[in-house]
């Protein structure tokens, strides 16, 4: 028997089991169910079972409502997605892994209120590979005084453990200004032109995709400013480069405290 097929340059679609089944060209198992579909006699089965990626989409985004994946693309409350995060999903989907965090982290990020800040973020996201945590956040980097208070007014406490917060209000969120008000947090690229000298200590910070409100344009998009986010641990230069190098979540989530 031969089974509904559709074929992109992008993607492809089978309609196996009565079921719908789409995967991208970069799936593992794209050449093969291309290579299945020009015979004449089509084992739905096999075919469901090369698409797995949609019935694992199915299992990582069970208990999350608002995202769905189908027809090769992601959905939040039933409007498509599309931009550097659904792209880095998708592409994880068809390796497939684990993609919870990263549903975790669209929908901590659909929650920002600002439209302006949602696209900005992805430019950071871009230009930083930044770690996502398991529960839908993003690690990033600051520098501090040898005390843990910030740089710039003193006044604010960055000892690991600490939740540092402010009124979203009073963040400057105009991208076109480099430095104003809020609370700064910035890629590792950042650091090597930042503070450099003694007295100074880096900390890795998390920080919640919903509390980010600017990220500049300058800088190539390497810091942001943001009204909130918690100090995981202090960091060196050779911290920094082992986290960045490893970024399954598994592995993060041993090498950090992140409780």
């Amino acid at each position: 028997m031969q089974v509904p097929f559709t074929l992109s340059n992008e993607s492809l679609s089978v309609f196996a089991n009565g079921k719908m089944h789409t995967i991208r060209n970069s799936h593992r198992n794209y050449d093969l169910v291309v290579e299945h579909l020009k015979g004449g006699d089509h084992d739905e089965h096999l075919l469901e079972e090369l698409c797995s990626v949609e019935a694992a989409a199915r299992n990582y985004t069970s208990g999350h409502d608002n995202v769905e994946v189908k027809w090769g693309q992601v959905f939040y409350k039933g409007s498509p997605v599309h931009n550097t995060l659904t792209e880095k999903l998708l592409g994880l989907m068809d390796l497939l892994l684990d993609v919870t965090p990263w549903v975790r982290f669209l929908e901590n990020l659909m929650e920002n209120p600002s439209y302006r800040s949602r696209e900005s973020l992805y430019d950071f996201l871009e230009h930083f590979n930044a770690p996502i945590t398991p529960d839908g956040c993003f690690i990033a980097f600051k520098r501090v005084r040898e005390d843990f208070k910030d740089i710039h007014s003193g006044k604010f406490d960055n000892s690991p453990g600490a939740v540092v917060t402010m009124q979203r209000s009073q963040v400057d969120d105009d991208n076109q200004r480099t430095c104003s008000a809020g609370l700064h947090v910035c890629a590792d690229e950042y650091l090597k032109g930042y503070a450099t000298g003694s007295g100074y200590r880096t900390v890795a910070v998390k920080v919640n995709p919903r509390d980010v409100v600017s990220v500049p344009y300058d800088y190539n998009f390497s810091k942001m400013r943001t009204c909130a986010y918690e100090v995981l641990n202090e960091v060196g230069a050779s911290d920094i480069e082992d986290l960045l190098e490893d970024l399954l979540f598994e592995d993060i989530y041993g090498d950090w405290d992140l409780s």
